[in-house]
């Protein structure tokens, strides 16, 4: 009997590794020394920075403060005139160049003497300050500087002082000077320097986009640590992008502010680094010595752990023939003789796993080309995964074999080929869209739905679109609509005629009637004038979807539009105790257009926001004036539109929001007919809203419009 040797017993030379372990142990421990050293002296010098950046801030508000003591004292001779008040104001301004205007006000707001930095403020004008916080503080007794603002890249603070006689004096003083020093404060490649206000939102930032939105920095660590209270300190910490930074804080003591320093921290021990690389370097050189001679002693023992290895990856690739032979009678003997029976169990396995995928693939194979609707299922880069037999006929793809082929080169009708890219490439969204097939007298149309394929753990596959026909969907609306046409069409005549007689009778042309007759005569010629415009908005409608409405193109002019409409829609916005507003219409161009189409769109909108916005809202007519076209935007602050509601919010007799025991708005067909009147114009509509906060309806329209040779409406 063979004796066997045990692993254990070959493998010892290898200890010879340990030869490096006191290396090793000796040579991290001195790394980690000169690190820590390092990273101190680095955190010493950020806190040092951020002190003194902190510090002239506070020095700046001491010394502003102490010039603002300087103007009560010298204001407080009852002697002085308004004109000497003004002089000595002026020539404090003079000698003071962040000073933006410094005036005086009243008990009442009023701003009664002003005086200015013509650098710095253009269009200087009185104001009533009455509702300003700063100003009512002020008028209080107490002396207070207000928040940091921006107008448009320059910084600046209000300051309010009490003087005597109930009047405040009122500062703005401009602060970009301080901002440069931060802005121009760099460490190292990465390191800068930013500034919070109390509320732990950014103010001054070498971004300047960030400071300007006042971006909220409170979920960074070292922010919390400065609006904690703590004096100064330092602190390593992440980034909002993820990023390992280390810096240092101190507070703005004068106005609850802190200063904040910064640097990657890859960056700022980039020295501490480069020492432990080339420590490590040196160990690994030593490590790879010891191992070569370990290596060698190895080799022999590697050559059965290859056979495995190579034995497993036959079995990976589902090959579970193959043997493994090892001839060592040592322990990896025993591990052959195990992985080869592994090798056996697996294949008994594998044969009955198969047999029932087989059968699994079968069902789904039979579920999906046997139901009625088309089915595709592409990667994310639009390959075929999926084709069952529907689809091919609805897109037209010829019978040869298309899996992995880019789907829109085997689309025939190319309608279909552009919807379907634009569907595939809007990826973590669901997208339902119609496409309209019809080619002559034949109509046809799909309802295409996308959604992406996901696994239970949330990895995404591909894009799965089911294509349903709908073209007796579509047949079975378009008779509905003729019908409703038909029957408006023919109620217009007698409802005009009814109209007519009532007002004959009105106006005692038919003889004399009382005032309970006279008050049933209003009704009538009230309910029959809605009914008459309703049937009218309908027919308008069926024109305007059909292209039977001819547009009359001739000088449009908006701001003239836009004012005649808010006169005549005043009195109703003052009953909703609803504010109606225009702006941006003051050098407005004049286009060509169809201006009584255009006056009932603009119209449309507004009726609409007024209707929907509650009382003590408002609604804004917005003017935009671009190279090649206008835009008018109609903006309340109504209840908004649910989401559910965006994409149909311009159809026919679509109401928001209406349910069994809500009473509809008119009839539904002011935006379609506002949706078909801005697209007769070539141009484009369409509604951003938002719950609780308001909607917004806006439309394009080119600059340029004529009428073709055929009378058909192009842009010149």
């Amino acid at each position: 009997m063979a004796i066997k040797i045990r692993l254990f017993h070959k493998f010892i030379l290898i200890m010879v590794v340990l030869a490096v372990l006191p290396l090793s142990i000796v040579g991290l421990r001195m790394i980690n020394i000169n690190r820590v050293a390092l990273q101190d002296s680095i955190l010493e010098l950020h806190t040092h920075l951020a002190q003194s950046l902190a510090e002239r801030i506070d020095d700046y508000i001491d010394n502003l403060r102490g010039k603002l003591s300087f103007i009560i004292t010298s204001l407080k001779i009852a002697e002085m005139s308004w004109s000497e008040k003004r002089v000595v104001l002026k020539s404090l301004l003079e000698t003071s160049e962040d000073f933006v205007t410094i005036s005086i006000v009243n008990s009442k707001g009023t701003e009664i003497i002003k005086v200015y930095n013509p650098r710095l403020e253009r269009k200087p004008r009185l104001l009533n300050l009455r509702e300003d916080k700063l100003f009512i503080k002020a008028l209080r007794g107490s002396h207070d500087i207000g928040s940091l603002y921006y107008v448009g890249d320059d910084p600046r603070l209000n300051v309010a002082y009490p003087m005597v006689g109930g009047q405040v004096i009122y500062i703005v003083v401009t602060v970009n000077k301080l901002w440069h020093k931060i802005y121009s404060t760099m460490i190292g490649r990465t390191g800068f320097a930013f500034l919070v206000n109390k509320e732990g939102k950014i103010i001054a930032h070498p971004q300047k986009k960030r400071a300007k939105n006042f971006e909220d920095a409170t979920q960074l660590a070292i922010v919390q640590e400065v609006l904690s209270g703590k004096t100064l300190g330092s602190k390593e910490f992440t980034d909002e992008r993820g990023v390992e930074m280390v810096g240092a804080y101190a507070p703005v003591k004068r106005l609850g502010w802190g200063m904040i320093v910064q640097q990657a921290k890859n960056d700022a021990y980039i020295s501490a680094i480069k020492m432990k690389q080339n420590a490590i370097l040196w160990i690994i050189v030593s490590i790879f010595g010891a191992a070569l001679v370990g290596f060698l002693t190895a080799r022999g023992l590697s050559r059965p752990i290859l056979k495995l290895i190579v034995g497993a990856g036959k079995v990976a690739e589902g090959d579970f023939t193959h043997k493994v032979v090892v001839e060592t009678h040592d322990e990896l003997l025993t591990l052959a003789d195990t992985f080869n029976l592994m090798t056996q169990k697996l294949k008994e396995y594998n044969d009955l796993q198969i047999d029932r995928i087989i059968a699994e693939k079968t069902k789904t194979e039979a579920v999906i080309y046997s139901i009625a609707d088309g089915i595709v299922m592409t990667d994310f880069s639009g390959r075929i995964s999926l084709m069952n037999k529907q689809a091919r006929e609805m897109l037209q793809v010829s019978g040869e074999e298309v899996l992995g082929k880019d789907l829109i080169d085997y689309i025939g009708d190319k309608r279909i080929a552009q919807s379907l890219h634009e569907i595939i490439e809007q990826k973590e969204k669901t997208v339902v869209r119609e496409i309209d097939l019809s080619q002559g007298p034949y109509r046809k149309f799909i309802k295409t739905g996308t959604n992406i394929v996901k696994t239970e753990k949330g990895k995404n596959l591909g894009v799965v679109t089911v294509l349903h026909d709908i073209t007796l969907e579509k047949e079975i609306e378009k008779m509905k609509d003729d019908f409703v046409h038909s029957i408006t069409h023919d109620l217009r005549s007698p409802m005009t005629s009814i109209r007519g007689f009532a007002e004959v009778l009105l106006d005692g042309s038919a003889g004399e009637i009382n005032e309970e007759q006279k008050e049933f005569l209003k009704i009538i010629d009230a309910s029959s004038r809605k009914l008459l415009d309703m049937i009218n908005n309908i027919l308008d409608v069926a024109k305007l979807e059909t292209g039977r409405m001819k547009l009359t193109l001739r000088h449009f002019d908006p701001k003239e539009t836009v004012e005649r409409i808010i006169k005549i829609m005043e009195p109703q916005a003052v009953k909703s105790e609803v504010k109606l507003s225009s702006q941006g219409f003051d050098t407005f161009p004049k286009i060509r257009a169809d201006s009584d189409l255009m006056e009932r769109v603009i119209m449309n909108l507004v009726s609409n926001a007024i209707k929907f916005t509650p009382s003590e809202g408002s609604v804004d007519i917005i003017g935009q004036d671009f190279p090649d076209r206008i835009q008018i935007t109609v903006a309340d602050t109504g209840m908004g539109i649910p989401p559910d509601y965006l994409d149909t919010v311009f159809d026919k007799f679509q109401q928001v929001g209406i349910g069994k025991e809500e009473k509809r708005r008119g009839t539904g067909l002011g935006l379609t007919i506002a949706k078909h009147g801005v697209e007769a114009h070539l141009g484009k509509i369409w509604v951003e809203s938002e719950m609780g906060k308001g909607s917004r309806f806006s439309f394009w329209l080119p600059k340029k419009l004529v009428k073709s040779k055929k009378g058909e409406i192009v842009c010149g």
